[in-house]
């Protein structure tokens, strides 16, 4: 499970560029529900089409895919649930995707 110390040693390097305008900025754990949430915010204005469910689904596959055969993978399948926000320039929430053990199956 993700350890406070771990959590904070990501944040101290936090924010960086993960892609073309977007960039992750935070990193939570919550002990209790065993939820891991990242924030990646857009850097750019986002086209409202890109956010339209099927492409957040195959987001999300591709998401899975990349996850395979990792520690988080292990880390998922033990019960942590990965959440993952994505704002827009201003903060507001554009659409969140949510991976658990169930995503491996």
């Amino acid at each position: 499970m993700p350890t406070k110390e771990e959590i904070q040693s990501v944040n101290a390097n936090l924010p960086v560029k993960v892609a073309e305008g977007t960039m992750c900025t935070k990193v939570e754990y919550d002990e209790e529900t065993m939820i891991q949430t990242f924030y990646y915010d857009f850097t750019q204005e986002v086209d409202a089409s890109s956010t339209r469910p099927e492409i957040i689904e195959n987001l999300k596959s591709k998401m899975v895919n990349a996850l395979k055969g990792t520690d988080n993978e292990e880390r998922i399948r033990d019960g942590v649930t990965f959440i993952f926000v994505y704002r827009s320039i201003n903060k507001k929430v554009l659409y969140k995707i949510k991976i658990d053990a169930s995503d491996f199956d």
